[in-house]
């Protein structure tokens, strides 16, 4: 199975090539990788990765079995961008699409940055900037053999609500929102949670897909905005109209 994946829901654009014999994550290496800080870049670089990886792994974009794409939630327009792409691609190569979440791309990576085994067991606050003084959050429970799980529903919620939860529900935070929004969180031990360097990465969502039954035409893949307002008005910045 040949997997390529995209995510673009950060200023960071990621594109991956995975190929796995038969689907098995066992046999599964990287071919490609490519992930930067490109700010608001990302629409000018994705396809020319794409063909850089095609090219490196001596392969067309017909060898594909199928795309992996981070829906989100993040920047609005970073993750229209993916998922836009996303659905050119699947359409003209009639390849199926798999959607992935950026706060499971962040677990997967927590877990696989750290080892397999150190946080077996354990349970996972993922969390990530939501900007507006937001933070978008979910709990993951880690397996023996290091694979995530989403428990409950992806929220979205100020510092201090999280904060609270945090201090009722035991789990270890993750994520670039503990960062952000250090201040809130001041009960945290600096060892006891991840920096930013925790993003949703093209290789966890090629990885992740491995495992993802589902399988969307290019007309059914669909951005996860968690959010639907995009900015403050002026009446709510305080500012004069």
């Amino acid at each position: 199975m040949l997997i390529l994946a995209i995510d673009t829901s950060t200023q960071w654009c990621s594109v991956a090539l995975l190929q796995a014999q038969g689907g098995d994550r066992r046999s599964a290496s990287l071919l490609f990788e490519r992930h930067e800080d490109v700010g608001p870049a990302a629409s000018q670089k994705v396809l020319d990765w794409v063909e850089q990886a095609c090219s490196e792994a001596k392969i067309v974009l017909a060898d594909l079995d199928a795309l992996a794409i981070g829906v989100g939630p993040g920047a609005f327009t970073g993750i229209r961008i993916a998922v836009g792409i996303g659905q050119g691609l699947a359409l003209g190569l009639n390849k199926p699409c798999i959607p992935i979440v950026s706060l499971d791309a962040m677990a997967w990576e927590a877990v696989h940055q750290s080892g397999h085994h150190a946080y077996a067991g354990q349970t996972l606050c993922v969390a990530s900037d939501a900007r507006m003084q937001e933070i978008y959050w979910a709990y993951y429970e880690v397996d023996s053999a290091g694979r995530i799980q989403r428990q409950g529903e992806i929220h979205l919620s100020s510092p201090d609500d999280l904060a609270a939860q945090l201090d009722a529900y035991s789990a270890i935070p993750v994520g670039s929102a503990f960062s952000v929004y250090a201040s809130h969180f001041k009960s945290l031990s600096e060892t006891t949670h991840h920096s930013s360097v925790i993003l949703p990465r093209a290789r966890a969502l090629a990885y992740l897909a491995l495992d993802n039954p589902v399988r969307l035409s290019a007309e059914d893949l669909e951005p996860l905005y968690i959010r639907n307002k995009v900015a403050f008005t002026l009446a709510e910045r305080g500012q004069p109209l």
